[in-house]
């Protein structure tokens, strides 16, 4: 009998089963749920949730997340005066592409019927972008949220949240309320543009008016993580390092607490293809003891990374590493892992350093030459979370820095 039911089921999904759309399923799946698998080391999860604004489906109506409703839902209603648009035209925006933006979500509730996903789109999307606008003079003075002498701490609790594999909206969804917008205010004093993704940098970025991104991506955590390795707008050398260098003040403003983790020892990232792993790393301080020379690079760009055979010289971009810049890595990494996509850059670059930091001294030398600069003064603490970064990650199949990882061993081996 149990048998004959499961043949059944079988056969009527056999009836209903259409490759092509469950290719289109594939296709749009961008947002995703990080597996358990990802949380080692932090087995609830902590750096991949968020404290303090659900954006989305996935962590809605987490009671530590209540407060933040009443906030989202005024957003909505300053936006709807400003624009003397009604909440219809903003939900009527969407109809269209409803199943594409619901495809965008891996493992989405049923209880998400449509008119319900809608609306919280709407909710969240307008709340988004009024957070990222900063359209002060819609606001009182004394608002916690919108206006100009909003609670700074709150904000960066914010900025941490909305950059989190599992609190993201399409960015669809935000390109079709900027264009409601948009349209409405023309002729009328506002900060707001026709691109969303200049928002989202100026929000992150804000000491570099120069910051764009004009590729292609899926939501806003997407286009933060590859702004990080265009090609570069500025030279770093000439800026501040706090506070001005567009890396530097990303890495020191978001993500204001992360989850504590044990110690983890070292322990391989090596994948199973043999041909992208390479068994005998040379640390910093054992190339540079060959002689080769460690030199900053000018940019801010993570893909900066060059070996030069003749001069025995590792060209690297200089980052800065933060305990509160731990969480954002980890779902920039997440996303990478998750999403069927041919360039894994932030895992990359986060292996090649695993392999040149293997002690405390590793990280004193390339402090030396500023390519790490943090104000963590423990160079082991430095390498633990190199070290947490990089764990069970491998190289992609084109990674030209498992080359150069190569390149520094035979020079090394003479």
């Amino acid at each position: 009998m149990g048998d004959n039911i499961w043949v059944t089921n079988i056969n009527d999904d056999m009836n209903r089963f259409d490759k092509q759309a469950e290719a289109q399923v594939w296709k749009n799946l961008s947002i995703y749920k990080v597996p358990q698998y990802m949380k080692t080391g932090d087995p609830h999860g902590a750096a991949y949730k968020p404290q303090i604004v659900s954006i989305g489906p996935y962590h809605f109506g987490e009671e530590h997340l209540k407060p933040m409703e009443e906030h989202k839902r005024r957003a909505l209603l300053h936006l709807l005066k400003e624009t003397e648009k009604t909440v219809s035209d903003f939900l009527n925006s969407l109809r269209d592409i409803l199943l594409e933006l619901k495809n965008s979500y891996e493992q989405l509730d049923s209880n998400w019927t449509d008119d319900k996903f809608l609306q919280l789109m709407v909710l969240d999307g307008c709340f988004v972008i009024e957070i990222l606008r900063k359209n002060f003079s819609n606001y009182d003075l004394s608002d916690p949220i919108f206006s100009e002498q909003r609670q700074p701490t709150t904000i960066e609790y914010i900025k941490r949240d909305m950059l989190l594999m599992e609190n993201q909206l399409p960015l669809l969804v935000l390109e079709k309320f900027v264009a409601i917008i948009a349209k409405a205010t023309v002729g009328v004093q506002s900060d707001i543009n026709s691109d969303i993704k200049s928002l989202m940098l100026k929000f992150y970025f804000p000491a570099d008016e120069t910051m764009t991104y004009t590729g292609e991506g899926k939501h806003m955590l997407d286009v933060v993580r590859k702004s990080m390795v265009q090609s570069p707008t500025v030279n770093i050398v000439t800026q501040e390092f706090i506070g001005t260098s567009q890396f530097g003040y990303c890495l020191m403003n978001i993500c204001p607490v992360v989850y504590k983790s044990k110690k983890i020892a070292n322990s391989s990232y090596h994948g199973t293809n043999s041909k992208k792993t390479i068994s005998n790393n040379r640390s910093a301080m054992v190339l540079s003891q060959a002689g080769i020379n460690f030199e900053r690079e000018s940019t801010y760009n993570l893909k900066d990374i060059t070996f030069k055979n003749v001069s025995g010289s590792l060209h690297l971009p200089t980052i800065t590493i933060e305990h509160n810049s731990e969480s954002m890595f980890l779902n920039f990494i997440a996303f990478e892992q998750l999403h069927l996509e041919k360039s894994r850059f932030i895992s990359s670059y986060f292996i090649f350093m695993y392999g040149l930091i293997t002690s405390a001294n590793d990280v004193g030398l390339l402090r030396d030459k500023e390519i790490i600069k943090s104000s963590i003064s423990c160079d082991d603490t430095i390498r633990d979370i190199i070290t947490r970064l990089a764990k069970g990650l491998s190289f992609g199949k084109d990674d030209n820095l498992c080359e150069i990882q190569q390149e520094l061993n035979d020079y090394y081996m003479g």
